[in-house]
């Protein structure tokens, strides 16, 4: 584990490399890691048309000779209680806490989740604005797992994420923030 920002965020690797991610697998993962295809894959959150999370075991390492045309990201697989998508808009957080703990992907085995609201711990939130404030971005949607040892991780974040599901379920003002941000940035010519 990685501490940047004081976030706790698993070793990551990012790669096609064949042998590159096997030594990742054997070094870091204790059999078991996830795999993200980073890419414009899909158009939604619902699931259909996109390559998801996927959970990568031993076995798994056999089929790796087509990654060299697809990079991906790698992580070891953590334990965890719940998954958390966070919209971060200039300061303020909108944090949505979905009930899985099942599955890599809570988009392709979509069953009988629910969205709630979340408060963030105030330290959490402390650390995710330095963070995003380091790389310079005003918004962005963050992925973050409770893990069953209780610790927070964080995942990664996209500039460009999905956040309309957290607007519609949760009647979270994501839409007006961003508006209201786009306003005063154009005024302030930030």
């Amino acid at each position: 584990m990685l501490k940047k920002n004081k976030l706790t965020i698993p070793k990551t690797l990012f790669s096609n490399d064949e042998e590159e991610i096997t030594a990742f697998f054997h070094t870091y993962c204790n059999g078991k890691a996830v795999a993200k295809l980073h890419g414009v894959i899909a158009k939604s959150m619902g699931g259909e048309n996109m390559l998801s999370t996927t959970i990568i075991r031993e076995d798994n390492l056999e089929s790796l000779a087509d990654i060299a045309y697809c990079p991906m990201i790698f992580q070891p697989y953590i334990e965890k209680e719940y998954e958390l998508r966070i919209m971060y808009v200039d300061g303020e957080f909108f944090t949505g806490k979905i009930n899985n703990s099942e599955h890599a992907d809570w988009r392709v085995n979509q069953g009988n989740y629910t969205w709630s609201a979340y408060e963030l711990p105030e330290d959490i939130k402390s650390s995710l604005t330095s963070m995003m404030k380091e790389m310079g971005l005003y918004m962005g949607a963050i992925d973050m797992i409770k893990g069953r040892d209780e610790n927070y991780y964080f995942l990664e974040v996209n500039p460009q994420g999905e956040w309309g599901m957290l607007q519609k379920e949760l009647n979270f003002p994501i839409a007006e923030r961003i508006a209201d941000n786009l306003i005063k940035r154009m005024r302030t010519n930030e």
